[in-house]
């Protein structure tokens, strides 16, 4: 065997580590990373940063975020030779710790960061994936234009980059495919996420896949592609479970109890929920939120709109959801809504509804505002059925836009029973077979 500070077998065991993290082992690449950070690999050995960022990710795959961020700024802050484009790989990865975590502004910031050294860097690709980071940060803030100028960025250097430059930048094609989801572009998000997917599975770096086949599946969620969003999340759970990580194997399993709940199968969502929830082992992470927000709603169907407050407000983090990205508040203040309109709270629903117009910024996706106006129209439909109506029927316009026929759908069943009650039965027949067309059309 070579010697213990041979620079050749320093090479070998950083080889190693990266195959066995491109294997999906996760722990083992940990650790043989963590040994060569603490021995063989000290400053200023041109493979450092290599083997400290590659450390942080793994860190972070496995939901240890706080560990990822230290070693990252243990290394920012003791390393006086970092190159720009060293700085940039290791911000960026503090970034999307933070980011992961629910940290919306701290990801801003180490994002800015980031991209003032990659811009001293010179190097446009790693411009693209701050900028990729950056995005997903914004918008999830709640910055919406700013994000959207980042995601388009991001988006015109990905799209024009071949697919033999793109290897090592596979992580940006997923933030942009979730910050797509976010802003409801959804066709896109599935072309970015597809494109991801054929890279992945050419390269075999299999500890991204959980991740795009999760994402896939919240975009075929979104489209109303029940099926395909059924399968994505089947297959995201199995790849979770090869990498022994339980919080993307439970956000997978929310798809599924998402597509249960869509389906009427209201025992089953709860019961998928349930044991997602359980079945953490991880600190979660901020889309992680969303299994606890199915959770609540799956209770609510299943007739206990109490536990879907306590569940909602635990797991965004309190009244005002800070937890959950930005354009997600609005879907949970109307669950939120709808459990006290459930409990015959009129007054506490029509605060909710409240909640979430004060939630959306007019720069946000029209299909953001079409939930609080879907949230308007059911808590108006008891009193006031002209407003039911009305608002009714600008959500599903705002959710056709956006081709999302679930939610279209829903909100034209609302109109349905509001033009009903209104006398005008003729409307409200054409919007309730509208309504049953696409939920049909979803199946």
């Amino acid at each position: 065997m070579l010697p213990a500070k041979d620079a050749r077998r320093a090479e070998l065991r950083l080889k190693e580590a990266t195959a066995l993290g491109t294997a999906g082992r996760l722990r083992d690449s940990r650790d043989v990373l963590r040994e060569l950070a603490s021995s063989a690999l000290v400053p200023p050995h041109p493979r450092r940063t290599q083997a400290i960022v590659s450390l942080a990710v793994m860190e972070r795959l496995l939901g240890r975020f706080e560990a990822a961020t230290a070693v990252l700024r243990r290394e920012l802050a003791q390393n006086a030779r970092l190159s720009a484009a060293e700085a940039t790989a290791l911000e960026i990865q503090v970034a999307a710790a933070e980011l992961r975590k629910g940290d919306f502004s701290l990801a801003v910031t180490w994002g800015r960061r980031a991209l003032l050294s990659a811009r001293r860097a010179g190097e446009p690709m790693q411009v693209a994936g701050v900028r990729a980071v950056l995005a997903l940060a914004h918008i999830s803030a709640g910055e919406t234009t700013e994000g959207v100028r980042c995601l388009d960025a991001a988006v015109t250097a990905l799209d024009d980059t071949e697919d033999r430059r793109l290897m090592e930048y596979l992580d940006a094609l997923m933030l942009v495919g979730w910050s797509e989801i976010l802003q409801r572009r959804h066709k896109a998000a599935l072309g970015h996420l597809g494109r991801g997917l054929a890279l992945v599975r050419r390269t075999g770096q299999n500890y991204l896949l959980t991740d795009l086949l999760t994402a896939t599946a919240f975009a075929h969620l979104g489209l109303g592609n029940l099926s395909d969003a059924a399968a994505y999340a089947d297959d995201a759970a199995e790849a979770a479970l090869l990498l022994g990580t339980s919080e993307p194997r439970a956000l997978a399993m929310a798809v599924d109890a998402a597509v249960s709940m869509w389906r009427g199968d209201f025992p089953a969502a709860l019961k998928i929920c349930e044991e997602a929830v359980a079945s953490r082992r991880e600190e979660p992470l901020a889309r992680g939120m969303v299994v606890t927000g199915i959770l609540g709603q799956a209770q609510l169907l299943c007739g206990d709109p109490a536990a879907c407050v306590r569940t909602v407000l635990d797991g965004g983090g309190g009244p005002e959801l800070p937890l959950l990205e930005a354009p997600e508040r609005p879907l949970w203040f109307r669950t939120l809504a709808q459990a006290k309109l459930a409990q015959g709270d009129i007054e506490a629903a029509q605060m909710w509804v409240r909640q979430a117009a004060c939630a959306v910024t007019p720069d946000q996706p029209g299909a953001v505002h079409g939930l609080v106006l879907l949230a308007h129209a059911e808590v108006a439909l008891p009193q006031d059925n002209a407003d039911a109506a009305r608002a009714g029927l600008e959500a599903a316009a705002a959710f056709s836009a956006a081709e999302m026929p679930l939610y279209e759908a829903s909100a034209r069943t609302i109109a349905a029973s509001a033009l009903a009650a209104l006398g005008d039965q003729s409307a409200s027949f054409d919007e309730a077979a509208r309504a049953q067309t696409l939920f049909d059309m979803c199946q």
